[in-house]
């Protein structure tokens, strides 16, 4: 086992303070949007001797994951105003892009950089605090009868008796949305539904027809506990509060409004999935203190632990503890504090992890969860 530490993101949409309190550190300036955790090859976690994760994987890849490298990434997202709306690739998609970049020669760190990694990136948001989403398409009776409210009829007609949504959202990030009615979306009240939260995003970048965009998707309210599951080619835009999320081992986005990075709406257009479909949620299941959140995919799984222990099998393992967790192994045992995490590879065998609160484990999902001891 070995101690990691995050690597953190300071986007303009992250909260103040938040994650300072959680990973428990001092000197946080500014908003401080995600903490990654894992081996990512372009910003994997640090190691107390200045190395990192990656590194210490990959000089010996079968003893700490048993393959080439550690198929997930965590993170905590600390969100106070909205992400872009964005999708991401599937493994075809995200190997054609990647090689199309690679060929180009652009600079895999460079700013107009789409595919980072030729990877696919489903992930699984799980709720510390209250969360509001935007996920997946909404049914287009729903987004119809809201648009007449805004007195977009125009836009109405791109929606009524149409099966998939795609020409409405291209003409939207097309530039056909009218101003008065992005002002009068701004002006929406505060609440939970898909108008008053694609109102949020209207306030939150005026003039942005992306917000429009929002208003077409299902909004998802998160109570503390609770997940959702966003595949690949699934459009979202995360609004507010404090998560744990993993996904696979990616950093591949496309982004379609809502942001000052890169925009792409002709491979969001090519990527993007435009049926109407209800959001997911993971399959959960409590065995004791364990609370397991298995989605459809090999690459990851999660575990939150509360006030109790729980024995996890022997696979690539990413535990991070939000109050005084202990871990052990055959052979070693490690205490973290609060805010603090440890990666037990592959080779340390079956591990008990006890906390005194919350924990969180993150491992490679297709198979067993917990080991019955």
């Amino acid at each position: 086992m070995i101690r990691i530490d995050p690597r953190l993101k300071a986007f303009s949409w992250g909260q103040h303070g938040s994650m300072a309190r959680i990973l428990a550190l001092e000197d946080l300036a500014g908003p401080v949007a995600e903490a990654w955790f894992g081996a990512h090859e372009t910003d994997p976690s640090a190691l107390p001797d200045g190395s990192d994760l990656a590194a210490f994987i990959a000089a010996d890849p079968e003893r700490t994951v048993g393959g080439e490298r550690l198929p997930y990434l965590l993170k905590i997202l600390a969100i106070a105003s909205p992400l872009s709306i964005q999708v991401h690739p599937t493994l075809d998609q995200a190997h054609v892009g990647f090689e199309a970049e690679e060929e180009r020669g652009v600079a895999i760190d460079a700013p107009d950089r789409t595919f980072r990694d030729p990877r696919h990136k489903p992930e699984l948001i799980v709720a510390l605090t209250p969360m509001r989403l935007l996920v997946g398409l909404r049914d287009v009776r729903e987004l119809a009868a809201d648009l007449r409210k805004l007195g977009a009829d125009d836009l109405v007609a791109l929606v009524d008796g149409r099966e998939s949504l795609l020409t409405y959202v291209m003409a939207v990030l097309g530039g056909e949305a009218k101003t008065e009615v992005l002002d009068r979306l701004a002006h929406q009240p505060e609440g939970d539904s898909a108008l008053a939260l694609a109102g949020r995003a209207a306030r939150a970048f005026p003039g942005d027809p992306g917000a429009l965009v929002a208003l077409a998707m299902n909004p998802v309210v998160l109570q503390p506990g609770e997940g959702c599951y966003v595949p690949p080619r699934v459009i979202h835009s995360y609004q507010s509060g404090i998560g744990v999320e993993i996904m696979a081992n990616s950093d591949n986005v496309v982004r379609g409004g809502l942001t000052p990075k890169m925009i792409d709406v002709a491979r969001l257009e090519a990527i993007l999935d435009a049926q109407p479909a209800a959001p997911l949620r993971p399959v959960v299941a409590r065995v004791g203190c364990a609370t397991t959140y298995a989605v459809p995919v090999e690459d990851f799984a999660l575990v939150r632990l509360e006030r109790g222990a729980a024995h996890l099998p022997a696979v690539p393992r990413i535990v991070l503890a939000l109050d005084p967790t202990t871990v052990t192994t055959a052979s070693d045992s490690i205490q973290l504090d609060g805010g603090t995490a440890a990666f037990v590879p592959l080779s340390d065998g079956v591990a008990e992890v006890r906390t005194d609160g919350a924990a969180f484990v993150a491992l490679p999902g297709g198979g067993a969860m917990l080991v019955e001891r």
